[in-house]
């Protein structure tokens, strides 16, 4: 089901507002003669977003009914009108407006017209179509879609969460991670972001690589992260408080062991060592923040049985190094399931001995690295896979490592979240969509990206929607800045908003001769509705109004004293007739004002004589 026009009564800073989302038909709701006028629109083209062909082949199955955007400056309610949307079709009518209209089509061209209860008009109908009304009840579904909302933009926005709209923002993302009390920080967050781009960088062996405007990562950069202080058990709370000490103690011995084992061998500290040092003071950090002293204290009786067993050990028969640290590992976890202890901690550390052991059984161009080493997104041995397994469950509060996409740009990062949350989220917007057809909402999704992308953004937002949403109906609503947007979209599926005395107003089209589609850019960065002072950047005009006062309004000594300096701003001048201007503008002032009266009346003469192609008398 395709929304087709909206009218608010009021919102933020919208009064009496209407909205055109494109389609055959227009509408306008005039709240003092209490009618809606229905008109055909001229400039519409039936299934224009879909099929989707390229190179004169159809590759979309699905049915992009619709694409809107909204457009305007900073300030003007793009944002607010998404907004409003999302609270609309999650049915929380009563955080909306007072009165309210709202207008669908369905795919057989049937429209049906849902409105507040206390709002009563009459359809002014010429073109005889098939219109049926609704009162707008909180719970009738009726004929709304499914709302999706994205934004990849941090704020204060706050969106609703209910059932009937799903929001894959950064916002909630955010708010949804930090409010389960395991997710504690932003490493997490960032490690569960980098999972969904994963699992989208890996569908199907890169099937929707062609979507995307930059060639996928074949790697990941995994890093160890820096801890505050390496391994100071000493100064943990439970060592001051002399309780429980024997468990740090047991850790900081295969510390010092490690520190043992390169000392004395002379060996170069590589990933080996760095990893198990980090891991050690990890597991440190984990203990400290758990709450369950009980769980300590019963890991403190296990490592001080573990740690006499060790002693009793001869000394050629000793582990040193890292496989005393493997095996003292194990044995403390082989030794707590012998007990049928389980906790969060013993968790912690079996996961961290298992991620050891698969990063120690690696490649030697990977174990010669110091801080970091990178993996392939894909391979044989699924190492990336295995490794995210297991370093998942071995972190509540201290990240150890963090996952990084070597070279993207944040506009390629930007891009990436959007498909991959998108793709991530596909099966259960399927399934909560129902019957119903699926709204996206973009807010400014063409954030961070450069001019070439911004040109190419309409073109693969629809080829991916088709693509992953290949059975559903599907209509794109985007908030946008740019006018590369508008130069893909006809006027008719373009809201253009204006901030009038405060107020967020809805322009209907831009005039007659301003057409959009395919409309050159600089055509339309010219029109007022972009740009109002020009084309010029507000620096560079102030920068040349100054040599221009100079020039008209000074003395020649102060114009040779600021020569050299007024030829090099003009000589930077982009704009050959700008340039060309204040050249001769210069070179009029130098010439004139260094000659007598009578010369300067000669010199004048003559130039008049030349460009009337004539002689001097």
């Amino acid at each position: 089901m395709q929304c087709v026009y909206i009218w608010m009564e009021k919102y933020r800073n919208y009064e009496q507002q209407g909205f055109n989302f494109g389609g055959p038909l227009r509408f306008d709701y005039d709240e003092e003669s209490k009618k809606l006028f229905i008109q055909s629109s001229p400039f519409h083209i039936e299934n224009f977003f879909n099929p989707f062909l390229i190179d004169g082949k159809e590759v979309s199955s699905s049915t992009i009914t619709n694409v809107t955007a909204i457009i305007g400056e900073n300030g003007t309610g793009k944002s607010s009108l998404l907004e409003y949307m999302i609270r609309l079709f999650s049915h929380e009518f009563q955080n909306v407006v007072s009165l309210q209209l709202i207008v669908f089509r369905d795919e057989r061209d049937q429209y049906a017209v849902y409105h507040s209860p206390g709002l009563h008009f009459d359809l002014i109908n010429p073109q005889k179509k098939k219109i049926f009304r609704q009162p707008l009840l909180e719970n009738d579904p009726g004929f709304f879609p499914f709302a999706v909302y994205y934004s990849n933009i941090f704020d204060t926005r706050r969106m609703p969460n209910n059932h009937r709209f799903m929001d894959l923002s950064t916002n909630r993302m955010m708010e949804n991670h930090f409010s389960h009390e395991d997710n504690h920080g932003l490493n997490e967050y960032h490690m569960k972001e980098t999972e969904l781009q994963l699992k989208f960088i890996k569908s199907k062996e890169h099937k929707h690589s062609d979507k995307v405007a930059f060639k996928l990562p074949e790697k990941i950069t995994i890093f160890i992260s820096e801890p505050a202080d390496l391994l100071a058990v000493e100064k943990s709370a439970a060592y001051k408080r002399n309780a429980d000490v024997h468990f740090y103690e047991f850790i900081r011995k295969m510390q010092n062991e490690l520190d043992s084992y390169y000392e004395n061998r002379d060996i170069p500290k590589k990933l080996t060592y760095y990893l198990a040092s980090r891991v050690l003071n990890h597991i440190v950090h984990e203990s400290e923040v758990y709450r369950n002293k009980d769980d300590i204290r019963t890991l403190s009786q296990i490592t001080l049985n573990i740690g006499n067993m060790l002693e009793n050990i001869q000394d050629s028969d000793r582990l040193v190094g890292h496989d005393y640290i493997s095996h003292t590992l194990s044995l403390l976890v082989e030794i707590a399931k012998q007990n049928r202890y389980q906790s969060p901690i013993t968790e912690i550390i079996s996961k961290c001995h298992e991620l050891m052991e698969l990063i120690m059984g690696m490649e030697s161009d990977i174990l010669d690295q110091k801080d970091s080493f990178e993996l392939p997104v894909t391979d044989q041995n699924q190492s990336l896979d295995l490794l995210i397994e297991l370093y998942t469950p071995s972190v509540q509060y201290d990240s150890y490592l963090q996952f990084k996409w070597p070279g993207l740009s944040s506009g390629e990062i930007s891009l990436l979240n959007l498909y991959s949350r998108f793709y991530d989220s596909r099966d259960n917007i399927i399934k909560r969509s129902g019957n119903h057809g699926v709204l996206v909402l973009i807010d400014e999704g063409e954030a961070l990206f450069h001019p070439q992308w911004q040109k190419q953004l309409v073109s693969n937002l629809v080829a991916f929607f088709s693509d992953i949403f290949q059975d559903k109906r599907v209509q794109i609503v985007l908030t946008s800045n740019s006018p590369f947007i508008a130069s893909d979209l006809p006027k008719t599926n373009i809201i253009f908003l204006k901030n009038i005395d405060g107020r967020s107003v809805s322009i209907n089209e831009l005039d007659d001769l301003h057409q959009t589609f395919a409309a050159n850019i600089h055509t339309l960065l010219s029109h007022s509705f972009f740009l109002h002072d020009g084309l010029i950047g507000t620096f560079a005009r102030r920068k040349i109004n100054e040599v221009i006062n100079l020039l008209v309004n000074q003395g020649r000594e102060e114009i040779m004293e600021k020569k050299q300096e007024i030829e090099a701003l003009i000589s930077i001048i982009g704009e050959p007739i700008i340039r060309t201007k204040l050249t001769q503008l210069l070179q009029e002032k130098i010439t004139l004002h260094g000659l007598s009266l009578e010369d300067r009346v000669a010199a004048l003469e003559a130039r008049l004589a030349q460009q009337e192609g004539g002689n001097p008398t």
